[in-house]
């Protein structure tokens, strides 16, 4: 908490902040949890404070200028046509508060915290959870897409998660989840006598919403500084370190096709497809350069050919081979049934003959080509 905190207005305009309750940092300012009193019912809401020196670095300005624009005049302009599908798959922003030292973003409230507590709780995903979560994004982004914007900050802080109980269970959600979630012991793994409170979990997970936040990045694509290289560094799209390219092309809505390829394989694997340690740009820009990345057939034991070539869509380095968002959402992974999937398992790979490359032989691996849109030895057939 921060050393001031307690002399901060508890009554901002006609919200209540509860300077205890952290939910995030956002890009540009904390996120507490906030109430809102209407029609005597007692409305949660999430509440980024920002600081008014802000305003004092004017790089950091335009970022917030760009986030309060997209939000306001996007989001919540989107948010009055329910119609739109993807409205139900972005964060609502409800108001903006303005006062002498901070100005406040008033945003709808997820009771279940973001994508990343998840992942850090279960370490993996199956496929048939990834296929929810990844379609509940696609339509967010597409709605984003079709407005010119681009998020350009697609990882798992930033996919908000509203819960929904099984009908009949009445108790608190949020309660209920943090005792599910402090069942882990110390090594992070869950204790057998608490299996049924992870099924519990995923039966709460499957009936509830993933929702795009954090708009601190997001830009209108006629808006981009043509030099600059932003997002989170993991997440970024190789061709914006590519100083050959032609700039004016390069920032559009591809970049978070790629961001979101990288986050389908760290819901599946806990980890990600290209990470330097410690992550270094000059590493990190080293391994794209190697133009692939690796399936563990030994860390997984399956996969599914509709997930590989999920990921083979996104994880193109040329963003001409990588699909928009709508056709994202009529790929084979995200329409069909889970129970029609065709898996690959590690006794495909007994006998696979890699190529001569050194840093491609390995064993029990697929070698993923992120320069043309195939796989170096696996198939699909």
């Amino acid at each position: 908490m921060e050393e001031y905190e307690d002399d901060q207005p508890k009554n901002v305009n006609k919200y209540n902040i509860d300077y205890s309750n952290t939910l995030g940092k956002g890009s540009f300012g904390t996120v507490y949890k906030g109430t809102l009193n209407k029609d005597n019912k007692i409305i949660p809401v999430a509440m980024k404070r920002i600081s008014k020196t802000i305003i004092e670095n004017n790089n950091l300005l335009q970022l917030l200028s760009n986030e309060v624009a997209i939000s306001a005049n996007v989001v919540k302009d989107e948010d009055k046509n329910k119609e739109k599908e993807g409205v139900k798959y972005i964060v609502s922003f409800l108001d903006i508060i303005e006062l002498d030292n901070n100005d406040y973003l008033v945003y709808e409230f997820c009771n279940g915290g973001d994508l990343k507590r998840y992942l850090k709780y279960f370490k993996t995903l199956d496929e048939k959870m990834i296929q929810k979560i990844l379609r509940h994004i696609l339509n967010g982004l597409n709605l984003l897409h079709e407005k010119k914007v681009v998020h350009h900050d697609i990882k798992p802080e930033n996919i908000l998660v509203e819960l929904c109980l099984p009908e009949g269970d009445n108790s608190n959600l949020e309660n209920t989840i943090n005792q599910i979630m402090e069942t882990t012991n110390p090594k992070g793994s869950v204790d057998e006598d608490k299996k049924i409170d992870k099924e519990r979990l995923l039966t709460i997970l499957n009936s509830s919403i993933f929702k795009l936040s954090d708009f601190g990045l997001s830009k209108e694509m006629k808006s981009f500084n043509k030099k600059e290289v932003s997002g989170s560094p993991l997440y970024v799209d190789p061709m914006l370190f590519d100083q050959n390219v032609d700039r004016e092309t390069i920032h559009n809505e591809k970049v978070d096709i790629w961001a979101l390829g990288v986050l389908a394989y760290e819901m599946f694997f806990y980890d990600l497809p290209f990470q330097p340690f410690p992550p270094k740009i000059d590493k990190l820009k080293a391994m794209l350069e190697k133009g692939v990345y690796f399936i563990d057939m030994k860390k997984c034991k399956k996969i599914s050919k509709q997930f590989l070539s999920f990921l083979n869509m996104c994880l193109q380095r040329p963003q001409k081979i990588r699909p928009l968002t709508d056709e994202l959402l009529f790929s084979e992974f995200i329409t069909i049934d889970t129970d029609n999937f065709t898996y690959l398992t590690i006794d495909d790979y007994k006998n696979i003959e890699y190529p001569d490359d050194s840093y491609l032989q390995r064993d029990g691996m697929i070698t993923m080509n992120i320069d043309d849109n195939r796989m170096i030895n696996a198939t699909f057939e």
